[in-house]
């Protein structure tokens, strides 16, 4: 549906965008994802048709559409601030597309009503709603307004530009259901921008990781999560070990002891030293190796529990779920911490 080839974005002296390669496929659910400045919402713009790329070509369902006006790109976008127009009601927001087009893609009143109601009844907005001024409505409701704006001129993709970040927590983690559920049911093929990595990994079908404007990887949420393919990728999603050469002499299993070697906290294991060992899932390629250290501090994360652990070579941390142990230890006691080198992600030394 979706091909960036060799797409470059130059402003001055600053490469926002440099050499993208990237295909998103026919109905996905596909995040750019990356710290502030790394070049997604850039990417985003150009595939809107608001920026124009300094180089390469991008192509919409095998069409090129390098410097094709936004309008005729048939993309829907949903802007981070929504850009809803505050003077008008609820209904006419999500019309005002339908209103502007002109020609043969011109819609009657009548059609312009059924279609309102039929993407408000989608998007969750309720009829009572449809006559109420924006400035009325809760942050949630006004991102909804502007998905349903977005949609209602039926595009064949989707761009939304980090539509979650003005909301609180709680109100995020219900819209991001809320908004897989709707993707799904509309089959709209979806790109998204986010620097949030949980959104990215609970939301998306695919997802590829930039930073200072390069493409770092491409895959799904496991595989870019368990099997990152770059240290930056490794650091940037979720929480990390790094493991000295000490460290990993100590645990062996065939390791490079001079890479680059992180372990996320949840592949780790806490066990009392004088407990046997849990070897569940190893083989003699891959035994489970020891660490003996002792507790620094505990953090209490409800669902989980998070260790600082002090070892002979380095400081870890490591989670354990609440319903995995009635064990709690306290700061000072002596642990054991289980390693397999399977979960060790490594890369060569730069």
């Amino acid at each position: 549906m979706i091909r960036f080839e060799d797409v470059d974005v130059v402003f001055g002296d600053h490469r926002a965008v440099s050499q993208l390669n990237l295909e998103i496929q026919e109905g996905e659910f596909f995040t750019l994802l990356g710290p502030s400045g790394c070049g997604k919402t850039t990417a985003l713009r150009s595939l809107a048709g608001f920026v124009e790329p300094t180089g390469g070509r991008i192509h919409i369902g095998g069409r090129d559409v390098t410097g094709v006006p936004s309008e005729k790109r048939d993309v829907g976008m949903v802007f981070q601030n929504y850009a809803l127009f505050p003077s008008m009601n609820v209904r006419d927001n999500i019309a005002f597309g339908l209103t502007v087009q002109k020609g043969s893609d011109k819609v009657s009143k009548a059609d312009q009503k059924r279609r309102v109601d039929e993407i408000a009844d989608r998007t969750g907005l309720a009829s009572s709603q449809l006559d109420r001024n924006v400035s009325e409505l809760s942050g949630g409701q006004q991102q909804r307004v502007a998905i349903a704006r977005a949609l209602v001129l039926t595009p064949r993709i989707l761009l939304l530009d980090e539509p979650l970040s003005n909301l609180d927590a709680k109100l995020r983690v219900q819209l991001r259901e809320q908004l897989k559920e709707l993707q799904r049911e509309v089959g709209v093929t979806t790109v998204y921008v986010t620097h949030d990595q949980e959104e990215a990994l609970t939301l998306s079908d695919r997802i590829a990781v930039l930073d200072a404007g390069k493409l770092q990887q491409v895959g799904t949420p496991e595989e870019i999560y368990d099997r990152s393919a770059t240290p930056f990728v490794c650091r940037f999603i979720g929480e990390n070990n790094r493991l000295t050469p000490a460290m990993l002499v100590a645990i062996g299993g065939g390791l490079d002891t001079t890479a680059e070697s992180y372990v996320r906290p949840e592949k780790l294991h806490l066990a009392r030293p004088e407990e046997r060992r849990a070897d569940a899932g190893a083989t003699a390629s891959a035994p489970t190796a020891s660490i003996d250290g002792f507790v620094l501090d505990r953090t209490y994360h409800g669902g989980h529990s998070v260790y600082t652990v002090e070892t002979a070579d380095a400081t870890v941390r490591v989670s354990v779920p609440a319903a995995a142990s009635a064990d709690r230890w306290d700061a000072g006691d002596a642990v054991r911490v289980d390693v397999d080198p399977r979960w060790i992600l490594q890369y060569p030394a730069a």
